[in-house]
Parts: C-alpha cells; sequence; structure tokens
C-alpha cells in the first residue's frame, strides 16, 4: 500500500516548505520569503491545479501575519496571498472570511498608514463581497471602502465603489447602522465626474433604497443626505430630450435613478413632496414630451427615452408622485342626482364620512395632498 503523499499535485510540491518558512516567527526574513513563493505560486496556479491545496492550514497562517503591525512588507505581502488565494480558488473565501480576515482589511482601510497596504485590502474585500456580502457589512466593511476614496487613484475609486454596490445587494435589517454612516458618502459620489463611480453609487443607493423601502425614517435620511438634489441634476434634460448632466452616464444609471426616486417616494410622502417643490415635473414632461413611443411630435433622435422599460420607470415615478385615486363607490354617489332622496342622503353621508376620514389623517400624506391641491397646474 502507498501512501498517498501530502501535497500530491505538481504545483503544491512546494507548499510544505513555504508553510514552514511562514512559520518562522523568529526569522521575518524567511517568513517574506516563503510568502513570496506563496504569492508567486498562487498568481500563476488556476483552480484545478491547487485541488489539495491546504486552505483550511494556509489561510489562518496568512491571517495572522496579515496582523503582524511592526512589519508592513508581511502584513502587504499576506494580503496579496490572501486575494490572489480567493481569486483562483473561489472555495477559499469561506475559509478567509471565517478566519477573520474581514475585520483585518477593513482595519487596514479604516487607519490608513500603508497605501499599498490599504489598496491591496481593498482589492481582497472586492473578491470576498460578492459570496459574503453579509460578513463585510457586519465588520463595518461598507464605511471603510468608501471613506478615504481621495487617498487612491480613478481605478482603485471604481473598485471600492463596485464594491459597495456589491455589499448594498446584500443588505438586511439587520444592517441598518451600517448603511447609515454611509449614506452622505454615497450621495456625494453623485457629484462625481467619474461615471463609473457615479453609476456604482446609483447601483449601491438603489439597493439600499429596494432594501428599506418600508423604513420611511432611513429613506428621509437619504433625502438629507442631500440625494433628492443630486439626482435632480443627474436626470436633467434639455429641450430635445437628451441628458443635460455634466457627468456622462450610462443609459441603465439614468433611469436606475429614476427607479430610485420612485422608491423612495413610494416609501415616504415626504420624500415625494420634496420632488414635487424641486421640479421633477418639468423633467418628466420633458421626457414624455420627447418620447417617439408616445408620437410626440418634439421626439428627437438624442432623447433618452427609447424603450417600454424606460417608459414604464418614468410613469413608475409619475404614480408615485400623484394623489391616491378616490373610492369609486363615492365617486359613484357624489355624481347622482341630487333630488334622489335616499340616494342623496347616500351620497351627502359618504361624503362626510370621507370628509371626516381626510381630516382625521394625520401626518405627510397629508402635506402632500394639500400641496398638490394647491398646485392644480403641477397634476
Amino acid at each position: 500500500i502507498v501512501k498517498p503523499a501530502r501535497f500530491s499535485c505538481p504545483c503544491c510540491t512546494s507548499l510544505q516548505g513555504i508553510m514552514a518558512g511562514m512559520k518562522q516567527f523568529d526569522d521575518e526574513g524567511a517568513q517574506l520569503s516563503s510568502l513570496s513563493e506563496l504569492c508567486e505560486l498562487l498568481s500563476i496556479s488556476t483552480e484545478e491545479s491547487l485541488t489539495t491545496f491546504p486552505i483550511e492550514q494556509v489561510a489562518p497562517l496568512l491571517v495572522q501575519l496579515l496582523g503582524m503591525e511592526h512589519n508592513p512588507d508581511i502584513m502587504l505581502l499576506a494580503a496579496r496571498a490572501l486575494t490572489f488565494m480567493a481569486d483562483v480558488l473561489p472555495a477559499s473565501c469561506g475559509a478567509i472570511v471565517r478566519h477573520g480576515a474581514v475585520p483585518a482589511f477593513c482595519e487596514r482601510l479604516l487607519t490608513i498608514e500603508y497605501i499599498d497596504l490599504a489598496e491591496q485590502s481593498l482589492q481582497a474585500l472586492e473578491k470576498l463581497s460578492h459570496e459574503h456580502p453579509q460578513a463585510l457589512l457586519q465588520h463595518g466593511g461598507l464605511l471603510a471602502v468608501l471613506s478615504f476614496l481621495d487617498f487612491f487613484p480613478t481605478g482603485v475609486q471604481r473598485t471600492a465603489v463596485a464594491t459597495a454596490a456589491t455589499m448594498c445587494a446584500g443588505l438586511g435589517p439587520s444592517h441598518m447602522s451600517a448603511v447609515k454612516d454611509a449614506l452622505p458618502i454615497l450621495c456625494n459620489l453623485l457629484q462625481y465626474q467619474d461615471a463609473k463611480v457615479v453609476d456604482n453609487a446609483c447601483m449601491a443607493l438603489l439597493h439600499v433604497a429596494e432594501a428599506y423601502a418600508h423604513h420611511a425614517p432611513l429613506l428621509e435620511q437619504l433625502q438629507s443626505a442631500g440625494l433628492i438634489n443630486q439626482a435632480l441634476q443627474l436626470i436633467s434634460i434639455n429641450e430635445s430630450g437628451a441628458g443635460a448632466s455634466s457627468t456622462q452616464t450610462s443609459v441603465g444609471t439614468y433611469y436606475g435613478m429614476i427607479k430610485l426616486l420612485s422608491t423612495c417616494a413610494s416609501g415616504s410622502a415626504a420624500i415625494a413632496h420634496q420632488l414635487l417643490k424641486a421640479g421633477v415635473i418639468d423633467t418628466l414632461r420633458q421626457l414624455l414630451a420627447n418620447c417617439a413611443m408616445l408620437g410626440s411630435s418634439g421626439s428627437g433622435s438624442g432623447s433618452v427615452l427609447r424603450t417600454p422599460d424606460q417608459l414604464y420607470e418614468v410613469m413608475t415615478l409619475a404614480h408615485e408622485l400623484l394623489p391616491a385615486v378616490p373610492d369609486a363607490s363615492d365617486m359613484l354617489l357624489r355624481g347622482l342626482p341630487t333630488h334622489g332622496g335616499a340616494a342623496a342622503a347616500a351620497a351627502s353621508s359618504s361624503g362626510a364620512a370621507a370628509a371626516a376620514a381626510a381630516a382625521g389623517r394625520v401626518g405627510q400624506t397629508d402635506v402632500l395632498a394639500a400641496f398638490l391641491a394647491s398646485e392644480p397646474e403641477m397634476v
């Protein structure tokens, strides 16, 4: 009987020596050399060639090396090795998260001492965010990837905001506190000149709005963070129906922003009220006036409203801004002749009941209805 080798695949024959070198905490030169070898091995390998890679042994050791505060070179190579592992061995992501890499990476981004290490930590979090967004959110990953964007070049900024958007796709009720601190940053990113940063910021905000669509207080924090004005600037159009914003966002982002506004307006009458006051109706009118599908005489080739799906998003936003349709039976009773005796009494009673109900309603919906009643031209 031949006993199988511990590391049987060709790419793993040197792993035993590499791991032994990484464990030499009394010889940091040996650790650096072993980490370099491991990074090189992982960078040239494939998932198929690493079928016997000892993930459960390597991951905790690398996380331990990532915490060697006194030696930034070891921390950088450990972070790089973890990033390569997550990339070439997707199955290793669970072990990397389980052994505590996420809070270590977040710490490197929240207290930047070495820019290379911060960038590498961001790359690692991007790899982990696809399968483990909740773990990143739980350990403050959303704020970590967004806090110091201005320190990084454009390419790294794009990665950071894309990672934030991926995390936001996994939001749940327990992540509300993590989201609140990041909202002002995400709203401010809508002003960025880089279109890809704006695209991903919009996607992140849309995920937030959809996750908390029935939680008006959080939606109104978006309003307080400046979402409405930033969004209206991005969806503004000129007389020909073409986008007027200086940031050349994609068509998908344009209608993602409209969907974001309709989601917020549906969940908060206060946001719907502010949208009306801020002039969103003018933008909707211009969009519809230049829509070829509606046979508009002013429609042109530059119009951003071209497909049924896009028209649906525009009409959904318009719907969320309009007052509720009155009850059909009440309208029928109101339309009956006044000399109808019992019918007239019923209509009167129904009208009085409706008035009493309207008078008894308290809250933001009444504010919106009152505003629309005072602006019949807008309706």
